[in-house]
């Protein structure tokens, strides 16, 4: 993964869960040394899918560019589904 002009990073990771239509969950790592959990909930809210993107175990020093980077996804998503709605993401 890479932004124009960046080197490219490698990130790994396995599926934890993957309950359809409505959760998908995985570790994301970064690094060699440590792993994060990613969740993924889906809700249908009648008018379309919220999409709610919640970080556990995310070491502090990592969550501003995490959180920059996912925002960025999940804006391309939106673009890509023709939605102009906004999901929420977090850490714990």
């Amino acid at each position: 993964m890479s932004s124009p002009g960046e080197d490219s990073s490698v990130h790994t990771g396995r599926w934890i869960e993957i309950r359809p239509p409505s959760r998908l969950s995985f570790t994301w790592s970064h690094t060699v040394d440590h792993d994060s959990l990613v969740i993924i909930d889906l809700t249908d809210t009648g008018a379309g899918t919220e999409l709610v993107l919640v970080y556990e175990e995310l070491l502090p020093e990592m969550s501003e560019l995490f959180e920059h980077g996912w925002a960025q996804c999940l804006g391309y998503l939106a673009r890509a589904l023709g939605e102009h709605g906004s999901g929420t993401h977090g850490s714990r």
